[in-house]
């Protein structure tokens, strides 16, 4: 899309003043409130018909939709400042890809298109068949040999470890992990994010380190989101994780996210609904009343381009929506256009 063309759709969305005082009137509204008296009007007065209009009135108190983070992406740069060269209905969504890193340091290309049986180490072997990488051990491992699974911004890849574990890799992401466990423990390491389903084996523990934490479980279902710079979290999907911070371990149960905010060593444990933080390893995007920077590095990483702020206050917006994380970038703007853009 041309600048021209641009700046059209950005003044055909309003000024970004005006969506600020929209936005913090919606912020001043009691939701839980709100909710309330709709339940009540409805339980006195039991409508034969659906009036939709009081729905529309409450729902849009209650559901601020993704196509209003569409309205930021377009505010948030300058079209001069946004680099990027193509037009928004050819910014597609990230692929199968990754760099694997041998124990002797060679690197081999992996993508969508790559099917073949490596040789891994010394002790296993891989197949590869187009998204995932799955390892083989042909015998007990004598040395400790690793490989390191690399995604870039746009990237994704799964694996299947020796042990049976399953992982899927995360954009701009590395999980260095051994060829071969040994029987006593099984320890991967982690930068970036990766949704990981243990395989059960009561014993050999399982270990994910990151930077700042250590969890370790014995067969479950958990993310974690530990990107250099950012908050570590790590979400507990089923069965039951320890999290380690210093010489400290807290248990986690199902539906809590343990949380150590970016420059902190605090760790902090609550209820969430695990869907928004999940939703990624299922092919879509649900944000949950996420602030419009978190958003932004997520779509950044995802779909390989840069965004800009051109104002500050802007990216402190929280939203909540839901978006197929496999479409390109454009259905999240085509809506506010009020017409299809051209390509």
């Amino acid at each position: 899309m041309g600048e021209l063309k641009t700046n059209r759709l950005i003044d055909k969305l309003g000024e970004a003043d005006t969506f600020l005082s929209k936005y913090r009137h919606y912020r001043r509204v009691d939701k839980k409130k709100a909710w309330k008296a709709f339940c009540l009007r409805v339980e006195a007065n039991p409508p034969k018909r659906i009036n939709w209009q009081i729905v529309f009135r409450y729902a849009a108190i209650l559901l601020l939709p993704i196509s209003i983070v569409a309205i930021c992406l377009m505010l948030l740069a300058d079209p001069v400042e946004q680099k990027i060269s193509e037009s928004l209905a050819a910014v597609g969504p990230g692929t199968s890809q990754a760099i694997l890193v041998l124990s002797d340091g060679n690197e081999i290309s992996l993508d969508s298109t790559v099917t073949n049986r490596l040789a891994v180490g010394g002790t296993a072997v891989a197949a590869v068949t187009g998204s995932h990488i799955s390892y083989q051990a042909n015998s007990q491992a004598t040395s400790m040999q690793y490989n390191t699974l690399l995604t870039k911004q746009g990237g994704e890849y799964r694996i299947v470890l020796e042990d049976g574990t399953k992982v899927h890799l995360n954009a701009a992401s590395q999980l260095r992990y051994p060829v071969v466990f040994t029987n006593k423990e099984r320890v991967v390491h982690l930068q970036g994010e990766a949704y990981f389903e243990v395989a059960p084996d009561k014993a050999r523990p399982f270990y994910v380190v990151t930077d700042h934490m250590k969890i370790r479980q014995y067969g479950t279902a958990f993310n974690v989101n530990a990107y250099p710079g950012s908050s570590t979290e790590v979400v507990l999907v089923r069965g039951s994780i320890g999290v380690t911070v210093g010489d400290k371990e807290r248990t986690l149960a199902p539906g809590q996210l343990a949380k150590i905010h970016a420059g902190s060593k605090l760790l902090s444990i609550k209820e969430v609904d695990t869907e928004s933080y999940v939703a990624w390893n299922e092919g879509r995007f649900f944000f949950d009343n996420q602030s419009l920077r978190d958003i932004a590095n997520v779509l950044s990483r995802w779909y390989n381009i840069e965004i800009q702020f051109a104002r500050g206050d802007i990216q402190y917006l929280h939203f909540t929506g839901s978006l197929d994380r496999y479409d390109t970038i454009e259905p999240i703007i085509q809506p506010l256009a009020g017409r299809r853009m051209s390509r």
